[in-house]
């Protein structure tokens, strides 16, 4: 198959068109070009776009990560020649569903080409599934190592083993394994379900025998039971024949106990009693008044004491407020003048000495000098003696003062003159209050005795002089002696009731048929004998099952036929099961024979590429059914793992691998490259160029790269 052109709608490509050539291709273009976008929408072209993919740990599916970027839809055509025909494919969305509209024609005709479908487009033309093209001709930088897909395996184990990869062989092989697997595999097969149904049937056969045994057990037990029942049926008229004599001893009984309350009736009938009702409304009265006069008591036994007068000040003893009062200010007042006052010498005592004084002048003036000196003289000394006079009496005065003052204050003392009067009037407040709590006591105690007053008249009333206690009491007797009485009458008849009840209920029971020796009460042999029926009916229940599971087995001659066809049955499918064993037995050694002949294939054109991609350095290469290489070069004596030389010989290694399978696998396929050479050196590089150069004339080769020294090589 040749690709001619290529025209997307997919990721980045916005109805580009990538056209190629018959051979070698080299799409040189720098990174974020769209090379692994073209890639992706060749396969998508192939083989579709697998919508059920989700993404996982990172990976989108493809679906998602090539949605167009503009928001159309993904579509897109590839113009190629298959089998000397130009054929256009076309993909575009169909729903939801990305590039699920497929049509396939030939380009010039438009005729369309109805062997290839939008499931098989790609198997058709490549004529190798998805994950083989993918391991084989489509080669990318990272995944160059082969892995281990089940498809490519049975591919390669088929080419290495018969020549051919058809898989005839493979069919055969999986045919009998089918066949074999039919008659025995692990747990399923015929000849397990055969021998299931043989042990079902033994089972069968068993359960039988064993039922037969658990029948016989149940109609035992039923026989047991029956006789059970029988002795518990005498016991219980053996109890009902005691229960009637014991009737006739109650009976009697009843009788003399309703005669006796009629008696008691009678005595108490013949005391005379107030009515019930008026003494309870007494009874009620006087307990009323006795909670009302305990009441009464209590709040005499909780009033406050008297108030305490308050005691007065000294001064102001027998005194009123108002009086204490206008004594304080006056002695405050008194006291204040006290302090105020200076009393001096009076000059009244001066006058007489001053008048001689003056007449002796007025005789000296006369010349009358011995009288006038004289008087003068005596003047003078009655002016002396009365300045002394008048002074002392002044200091007389004040002595006096003082005095009085001292007085006052040791009247109020320790109180200072400034608060004799709020002193006053403090106790005069304090006087008003004790006088209106006194008034207030007396008025609440005063109340409290007319209270009792009254309480004490209506107990009077009640029972005389007699105490309330005892008036209490005596109600009290009166009104039980009532219900006595009451309760006479309810004893009488219901002692005259049961004695009737008893009378009539009795009748005659006839003695058990049967010795009794057991010793269950009525109601212990009421319930055995349930207990029993309950035994009997589950035994029947148990009888009845067991006999239904015997009819749903089936009879033991039928069982017994059954179990020997399929006994024959077993014997017949174990010679299958050796002929089939055998046959792979004999398939297998033919297999390891045609592969000891064809293994060499794959294993010998990888290493003829290595060898040449590596300048020869490497001759020697294997590949085992698991796909591991191992390789050696020319100085080496063993082999060594496919990972031990370095990057870019393991590369070449790989390609070689990828280039020999993909001559076996697919011969007609394009071989695509997306930067599969990008670790190859300069010398390697140009001798993989010649490779390719010589793969591309027998198919169509793209090789993408990021690097120009591939292009470079091809147009020297």
């Amino acid at each position: 198959m040749i690709i001619h052109a290529m025209t997307a709608s997919f990721g980045k490509l916005q109805n580009e068109t990538l056209t190629l050539k018959p051979g070698l291709n080299v799409i040189h273009a720098p990174n974020e070009w769209g090379k692994s976008t073209w890639c992706a929408f060749l396969l998508a072209m192939l083989y579709g776009i697998d919508t059920s993919a989700r993404a996982s740990k990172g990976v989108l599916p493809d679906k998602t990560r090539y949605a167009p970027w503009s928001g159309a839809p993904m579509s897109g055509r590839m113009d190629i020649t298959w089998q000397g025909r130009d054929i256009t494919i076309e993909r575009s969305t169909k729903g939801r569903i990305p590039m699920g509209q497929f049509a396939a024609y030939e380009t010039q005709s438009h005729l369309p080409v109805p062997e290839l479908t939008v499931e098989n487009c790609g198997l058709k033309l490549l004529g190798v599934e998805r994950s083989v093209f993918l391991r084989a001709g489509f080669l990318r930088f990272s995944d160059l190592p082969v892995t281990a897909d089940e498809t490519l395996r049975q591919r390669l184990n088929a080419l290495v083993t018969t020549g051919d990869e058809s898989g005839d062989a493979e069919t055969l092989s999986q045919k009998l394994k089918t066949l074999k697997n039919a008659c025995r595999h692990n747990t399923t097969g015929q000849l397990p379900q055969a021998e299931g149904q043989a042990a079902k049937i033994q089972q069968a056969l068993q359960e039988l025998e064993g039922l037969g045994r658990q029948i016989d057990n149940v109609k035992a037990q039923q026989k047991e039971l029956c006789q059970q029942e029988k002795l518990l049926l005498n016991h219980r008229e053996a109890l009902a024949y005691e229960a009637s004599r014991e009737y006739r001893r109650q009976l009697s009984a009843a009788q003399a106990k309703a005669e006796m309350y009629q008696e008691q009736l009678k005595a108490l009938e013949a005391r005379e009693l107030p009515p019930a009702k008026e003494l309870e409304a007494k009874l009620s009265q006087a307990q009323g008044l006795q909670e009302e006069w305990e009441g009464l008591q209590s709040q005499a036994q909780l009033l406050p004491p008297p108030p305490a007068q308050p005691a007065p000040p000294l001064p102001f003893r027998s005194l009123t407020g108002e009086e204490a009062i206008a004594l304080a200010e006056g002695d405050a007042a008194a006291y204040r003048r006290l302090k105020d006052a200076h009393p001096t010498p009076s000059r009244g005592h001066l006058l007489p000495g001053a008048g001689i004084v003056l007449l002796g002048v007025v005789l000296l003036v006369l010349r009358q000098w011995i009288l006038g000196g004289a008087a003068a003289l005596l003047g003078l000394a009655a002016l002396v003696g009365g300045f002394y006079l008048a002074r002392s009496k002044a200091q007389k005065i004040r002595q006096e003062n003082r005095k009085k003052a001292e007085e006052l204050l040791s009247r109020y003392a320790p109180l200072a003159p400034e608060v004799w009067a709020d002193a006053a009037r403090d106790y005069s407040r304090k006087l008003q209050a004790y006088e209106a709590a006194l008034t207030t006591h007396a008025a609440a105690r005063q109340a409290l005795q007319e209270k009792m007053g009254q309480v004490q008249n209506e107990i009077r009333e009640i029972g005389g002089n007699q105490p309330l206690s005892g008036i209490i009491r005596g109600l009290q007797g009166d009104l039980q002696l009532h219900r006595d009485l009451e309760e006479a009458r309810r004893r009488w008849d219901a002692a005259r009731e049961t004695a009737e009840t008893l009378r009539k209920a009795q009748k005659e029971v006839p003695p058990p048929q049967l010795p009794d020796s057991l010793t269950y009460s009525e109601a212990q042999t009421r319930q055995l004998l349930e207990n029993l029926e309950g035994k009997k009916h589950q035994a029947q229940l148990n009888l009845g099952n067991l006999q239904g599971r015997m009819a749903a087995l089936g009879q033991r001659e039928e069982l017994e036929r059954q179990k020997a066809q399929v006994d024959g049955r077993i014997a017949l499918l174990k010679d299958w099961q050796a002929a089939l064993e055998l046959s792979l037995t004999t398939l297998e050694a033919a297999k390891q024979e045609l592969q000891r002949r064809f293994a060499p294939q794959i294993s010998r054109r990888a290493q003829e590429l290595f060898s040449r991609l590596t300048g020869g350095r490497y001759n020697r290469l294997t590949l085992g059914t698991d796909f591991g290489l191992q390789v050696a070069a020319q100085e080496d004596v063993t082999l060594h793992s496919a990972q031990y030389p370095s990057d870019g010989t393991v590369d070449q290694l790989y390609l070689s691998l990828r280039l020999a399978v993909a001559e076996a696998l697919t011969p007609e396929a394009p071989l695509i490259l997306d930067d599969a050479l990008v670790r190859f050196d300069d010398d390697r590089l140009k001798i993989a160029l010649e490779v390719l150069g010589q793969e591309a004339a027998q198919k169509q080769v793209l090789l993408f790269t990021c690097q120009s020294r591939e292009e470079s090589y091809v147009n020297t």
